[in-house]
């Protein structure tokens, strides 16, 4: 059978399937008149609703075979993923992720069977670095302490913990695992090995020292500096070690956690600090007490052995200030008491009693001397006097004095050891309390001109041009009313206890003399 006409391309524009005669889809469609086949036969042109409904279903045509070739691809391409993943899961399964480590060793990429195999190779070449002081270092080999592998499976569990399933999330991201249990050693041997390691041996150790309180080649007090050594403890260094090589370490420090013996006084410390100043502010005190051409030193040697340190404060004792003002009055107080003298012949005699010479105030003087201690106040010092002399030289007396001799009945005036007057006096009658006493006085006053007693008291009124009293009411004064001095007159007609002199004589005598000028009668 012919067609009646050449068919059109399904695929031609709207306005062609319009203007082009009708076309059936199939053959069943198509109709053979009998007769003639020249004929045309004229079909109807379809609809409108017939053109859109051919135009959707060529539509769904053309997507739906898009639509398998689409999932073609993806199949494709989810058969590859997966074959990607599948491959990296069982990877991982057996393989360590990368930037894995054991004990501080890369695994990356490494089976259990390799990492248990290299364990075993590095177990002859393990060793342990010991860190000391001083950027010192000792070994201990794997000799030293025996050291052995045994296979607890801990490898296994790392691996099982790996989680390789989800490899994409970690693979990029190892973890850090400490093996030690699957490590052993001989710990006797260990700690043998440890015990004889260089920084354990005697001869080589420093032992600390604190630092100290100590008297140096000058005679001051220093603070020493401290000493830290090299002396570590044993058993913490024994724990320490031990301990590393329980987590099979590589390297131990003896610093950190510090295994050392040090020092627990250091030259800072506040108490050798305050003790020292305290120590050398007392050493340093040297006060000295002058007694004219004499004197007495406290000084460091002195006060040394009143110098107490009870390991937090040094302190003075000061009860040796009484004792030693008391040695002092002993020494060189002779106010009123026996005293060796010269006369004008040469000859030495001892002279008794009177109110002349040098008396300590005791108590007041120990006061100051405590004092001075506390206060660390150095230099030269003297005591306070209760009476003074005018000096010291010639037994206190000095240069300027008054001699008067009762038997001889003459008097003697020295200026600056020079004799300037010396004359005949009458002194008083040796009876009852007339008498003129007898020892070493202190003129006690001068007065030009002056009246001598009372028509009330002692019966008698006589104005002198000088008078020096030196005993209460006794003195030296001119006495213009005699006649005659010396020889005897003084035993029939003496004075009332007074040294009488002649006018001529006494103002010399009273221009010579000074209030405290001392008077020896004998």
């Amino acid at each position: 059978m012919q067609d009646s006409g050449k068919r059109k391309d399904w695929r031609t524009s709207d306005e062609d399937v319009l203007s082009s005669y009708y076309e059936p889809d199939d053959e069943d469609d198509i109709e053979i008149p009998d007769g003639d086949l020249t004929e045309p036969v004229i079909h109807r042109e379809p609809s409108e609703e017939e053109i859109r409904r051919k135009k959707r279903r060529r539509r769904w045509i053309a997507a739906g075979k898009l639509f398998c070739v689409l999932v073609i691809i993806g199949c494709i391409l989810a058969g590859g993923a997966y074959a990607i993943y599948r491959h990296y899961a069982d990877y991982y399964a057996e393989h360590f992720y990368d930037g894995t480590t054991i004990n501080g060793t890369d695994v990356s990429g490494r089976t259990v069977d390799i990492i248990k195999k290299s364990i075993r190779n590095d177990i002859s070449k393990y060793s342990l670095t010991i860190e000391e002081k001083d950027g010192i270092s000792e070994v201990l080999s794997s000799e030293d302490v025996g050291w052995a592998y045994v296979d607890d499976g801990k490898v296994d569990e790392f691996m099982e913990n790996q989680d390789a399933k989800h490899w994409y999330r970690h693979f990029r991201e190892g973890q850090t695992y400490e093996l030690s249990a699957g490590t052993t050693y001989d710990r006797e041997k260990a700690v043998r090995a440890i015990r004889n390691l260089r920084c354990m041996q005697d001869e080589f150790v420093t032992k600390p020292v604190n630092a100290a309180l100590i008297e140096n080649a000058n005679g001051d007090y220093e603070v020493t500096k401290e000493i830290e050594g090299n002396q570590l403890n044993a058993d913490v260094t024994e724990e320490t070690i031990l301990n590393a090589l329980d987590g099979a370490k590589r390297t131990v420090s003896l610093l950190e956690p510090d295994c050392y013996e040090h020092p627990v006084i250091f030259s800072d410390d506040e108490n050798l600090c305050r003790r020292r100043d305290q120590w050398n502010r007392l050493l340093g005190i040297h006060i000295t007490y002058a007694f004219g051409d004499e004197y007495e030193d406290i000084d460091r040697d002195f006060l040394l052995p009143y110098i107490t340190d009870d390991g937090k404060n040094v302190t003075l004792s000061t009860d040796f200030v009484t004792d030693l003002v008391y040695s002092w009055g002993e020494k060189y107080d002779n106010f009123g008491l026996d005293r060796s003298f010269t006369t004008h012949a040469g000859k030495t005699i001892t002279v008794s009693g009177g109110d002349y010479g040098w008396c300590i105030d005791i108590d007041k003087t120990i006061a100051k001397l405590t004092d001075e201690l506390k206060n660390a106040d150095s230099g030269v010092h003297t005591v306070i006097w209760l009476y003074e002399a005018m000096g010291w030289d010639n037994d206190s007396l000095t240069g300027t004095y008054v001699e008067v001799s009762i038997k001889d009945q003459k008097l003697w005036c020295y200026k600056d050891y020079e004799l300037i007057v010396e004359t005949d006096v009458v002194t008083g009658q040796p009876t009852g309390d007339r008498a003129t006493a007898k020892g070493c006085f202190a003129i006690d006053a001068k007065k030009s001109p002056a009246t001598l007693g009372t028509m009330d008291v002692q019966g008698y009124s006589s104005p002198v041009s000088w008078w020096c009293p030196f005993n209460g009411g006794q003195g030296l004064h001119d006495a213009p009313w005699r006649g005659s001095f010396g020889g005897s007159i003084y035993k029939s007609n003496g004075s009332h206890g007074c040294v009488n002199i002649p006018v001529d004589k006494m103002e010399a005598i009273y221009d010579a003399v000074e209030i405290g000028t001392a008077v020896v009668v004998y």
